[in-house]
């Protein structure tokens, strides 16, 4: 397992890696950090891609699913302003294509399952989250966050509906999970713009529609659910998660 890199700095990669991303995962208990794959993160193309890393937020039957430790990239949910769902998005296209190419070795593709992906509705807004779809990269949904996170919806709908403030809120969401408050790589800052990033953290995407469907839910850079969402042409951070057998 790995350590994080404080807040602002180039993540290094003169320490020694795992041999064996596989090694790692199979040995990695749930809340760990393992490696598996690389990705550009340092902002520096001449000196190759770095090593990924990822939280095992769950394991069972000889699969482990990870979600990525940093924002890997900046995009756009999707483009034009439409209603769309996950199925159909150009996030979903990019993380299923340009982006699994890019970070995954054949080896490492190899044992990336190809996942059942479930897309339930919004539960506070008439937002539609279409049919399910199967994927090698997704991002988390509502209920995901729910459920990895301890996180109660009913809290948001107090702060939405004005019975608790904002800086409440804020608080309960840390107090959960600091996780959800995640940071960026130099690279994917070198990217993002400014409204969408604080103190080295950023606003990054879950696969939920919004309070409509031309809007997306998503996740402040304080570690905040915001169910009713952003519209989808917004340039977010990209959190991947993946699942892996060993």
């Amino acid at each position: 397992v790995g350590e994080e890199a404080p807040v602002g700095e180039e993540i290094s990669t003169d320490e020694e890696t795992p041999a064996s991303g596989i090694e790692a995962i199979a040995d990695a208990a749930v809340g760990d950090i393992v490696y598996f794959g690389n990705y550009e993160q340092d902002d520096n193309t001449g000196n190759g891609m770095e090593p990924v890393e990822w939280y095992v937020l769950d394991k069972a039957d000889g699969e482990a699913t990870l979600l990525s430790v940093y924002l890997l990239d900046c995009q756009e949910y999707h483009n034009p302003e439409v209603d769309i769902t996950w199925e159909d998005c150009n996030l979903r296209s990019w993380l299923n294509g340009e982006f699994y190419d890019t970070a995954f070795s054949e080896e490492e593709q190899a044992v990336i399952v190809t996942t059942n992906v479930v897309n339930e509705s919004n539960p506070y807004f008439d937002a539609e989250g279409g049919n399910d779809t199967a994927d090698k990269v997704w991002l988390l949904s509502l209920g995901e966050i729910e459920e990895y996170f301890h996180i109660d919806g009913n809290v948001w709908d107090d702060k939405y509906n004005g019975n608790i403030s904002f800086d409440d809120y804020v608080v309960y969401c840390y107090e959960q999970d600091s996780r959800l408050a995640a940071k960026t790589t130099v690279y994917t800052e070198s990217n993002m713009p400014g409204p969408f990033i604080d103190a080295g953290n950023g606003d990054w995407w879950l696969r939920s529609p919004g309070k409509d469907s031309c809007a997306a839910s998503f996740i402040s850079f304080f570690g905040t659910i915001f169910y009713d969402g952003a519209a989808v042409v917004y340039d977010h951070g990209v959190r991947p998660v993946i699942k892996v057998a060993y």
